[in-house]
Parts: C-alpha cells; sequence; structure tokens
C-alpha cells in the first residue's frame, strides 16, 4: 500500500528537507509525496488524488477542504523519529481500514450467496453484526447477541432492541423460505431450518480462519 501525503511549505529547501531527510528513509512503508507552496494547490492536488496526510505548518491551512484530511503539522520542535512514527501509525490505520473494507465486501458476498435480500433492513443488520464481532475479534459476543450485539447496532440505528431483532428474523426467514434446499445443505452441511446465530457464526468463521 502506497501512502500518499503532501509536503506544504512555501520554502523549498525546506521541502527538499523532508524528502531527503526524512520521507527517504522511512523503509517501512512505501510513501509517495507530493509538493505544494499554497493552499490552492494542495486543494487542487487532493482533488485528483486520494491523500493520505499533509505534512505543513498549520498558519498554512485554512480551507476547511483540506482540515478534513489528517495533518501533521512540521514545526523546529518536531524530530525526524516523531514525524517517522506519525507516517508509519497513519499507515498502518489506513491498512486496517482497507482490511475492514474488504471484510465487509466478503460479508456481503456470503450473504448474497446465501439468497439474502438486501432491501430488507435485516440484511444490513447482519452484516453490522458480523463485522461488529470481526472488528472485536471476540468470538465469545456469539454467546447472547441480544445483550452483547443486538443492543449496539440498536442505538447505532437509533432503533429499539425488538426491532433489530425482529427484522434480522425477517430477513433469515426469507432465505429459509426461498432459497434452494440445495444450496443452504452445501452451505451450512446440515439439513435444518436456519437461524441468524447459525449464519452469523458460520460467516464468522469463514472470516476469521
Amino acid at each position: 500500500m502506497n501512502l500518499k501525503i503532501v509536503i506544504l511549505d512555501k520554502d523549498f529547501e525546506n521541502i527538499k528537507f523532508v524528502i531527503n531527510k526524512i520521507i527517504n528513509n522511512i523503509e517501512e512503508i512505501n510513501i509517495i509525496p507530493y509538493v505544494a507552496t499554497t493552499e490552492e494547490e494542495v486543494l487542487n492536488i487532493t482533488s485528483k488524488n486520494e491523500i493520505n496526510a499533509i505534512l505543513a505548518n498549520k498558519k498554512y491551512i485554512k480551507s476547511t477542504n483540506i482540515k478534513k484530511i489528517e495533518t501533521i503539522t512540521i514545526e523546529k520542535s518536531i524530530n525526524d523519529e516523531q514525524l517517522k512514527s506519525k507516517l508509519i501509525s497513519i499507515n498502518e490505520r489506513l491498512i486496517k481500514e482497507e482490511d475492514i473494507k474488504k471484510i465487509n465486501k466478503k460479508v456481503i458476498w456470503e450473504l448474497s450467496n446465501l439468497g439474502y435480500n438486501f432491501k430488507l433492513k435485516g440484511t444490513q443488520y447482519i452484516v453490522e453484526t458480523i463485522m461488529y464481532i470481526y472488528k472485536k475479534q471476540n468470538i465469545d459476543l456469539l454467546d447472547n447477541l441480544e445483550e452483547n450485539v443486538y443492543k449496539v447496532i440498536a442505538i447505532k440505528n437509533n432503533k429499539s432492541l425488538g426491532n433489530i431483532k425482529t427484522n434480522i428474523i425477517k430477513s433469515t426467514k426469507f432465505v429459509d423460505t426461498y432459497q434452494n434446499k440445495n444450496i443452504l445443505y452445501k452451505y451450512f452441511s446440515l439439513d435444518i431450518k436456519i437461524t441468524p446465530k447459525l449464519v452469523i457464526s458460520t460467516i464468522l468463521n469463514k472470516i476469521l480462519l
């Protein structure tokens, strides 16, 4: 993964120093630096590229759009190791976010194969349930889905616990009613009525392996 950053400074000597002394000496990550001497140049770069961070003196950052991007303040007090640590930290967070996106797509793919209808609210709540447990990396949350997870999903969506549970059951019943039984048997290796917990635990086992 490439970490794309913009170095904003009016002094080209300062920019050269940052690139040669720091950026080029960080072996742990691959950094693609963009150079800007004005805020307008930064806006132009960010409009054409997915920038992950901006290195600049805070006095140069006035635009609201630029402030939305994580900014590392370059001041005389910051040393090489501090800057290196900040950039590595951003890179690690981005890798984690990318991993979460991939897992979310896999969960949607698995549910689609099972025949879940994504027009039903319950299907999205199942996605959220699986992703919540995945992010927590705690399979024990399955022991009490209502207490451990559904409550969290309910608060997030401003719904009642009963509403979340009812919709999840409804979307699962849709699959159990309309999906080809051979497909369900092949997926679960069981010839039984499927339940939300069975679906959630099976998919979690797939993505956690």
